[in-house]
């Protein structure tokens, strides 16, 4: 099953995988300029970090806002994208471990440590957000509950004889 982006016009050649390097190689140039910004102005001129990171912003969105404007992009596009960018970003951070002996000599290291640093903390916050929502479910707090004590429950355990501080005779 191929996909397909209305950005390229319903086709599903080459031009999708071009598209979606096009938006890798973006959010890598983003990172890279952020990143940078934070290592050389963070420290000494905060005002000027912060407005370099709110232009970046500001550029994003009306970038966005206007390929959504010219119909060139729908909202369903970006989810897309999103979706299909964790898996290439986990590709990317693999084949940066298996080139790792030659580029850990190289600049390109640190980035990719933080690269890999702030997927594990995205992948993170979707995986633990969802266990969030789940748990706030009536019916799941005690489906949770059982299960975790579900050994205690299966052998009989009396908590009464725990509290009175009784021991099982044998």
């Amino acid at each position: 099953m191929a996909c397909k982006l209305k950005i390229a016009s319903g086709r599903n050649s080459l031009v999708v995988y071009l598209l979606s390097w096009i938006y890798i190689l973006g959010g890598v140039g983003v990172y890279a300029i952020s990143t940078y910004t934070s290592n050389k102005y963070s420290a000494k001129a905060h005002l000027h970090y912060r407005s370099i990171q709110i232009i970046i912003f500001i550029l994003t969105i009306f970038g966005i806002i206007a390929l959504m404007m010219l119909n060139l992009l729908k909202f369903l596009d970006l989810i897309t994208s999103l979706l299909g960018f964790i898996p290439t970003r986990w590709g990317v951070i693999l084949i940066a471990l298996v080139l790792r002996p030659f580029l850990e000599k190289s600049v390109i290291w640190d980035s990719v440590v933080s690269f890999a640093r702030v997927y594990e903390i995205m992948f993170g916050v979707i995986v633990m957000s969802l266990v969030a929502m789940l748990s706030w479910l009536p019916g799941i707090q005690s489906m949770q509950t059982r299960i975790l004590f579900n050994e205690a429950f299966s052998r009989g355990l009396h908590i009464s004889q725990i509290l009175a501080g009784k021991r099982e005779q044998s």
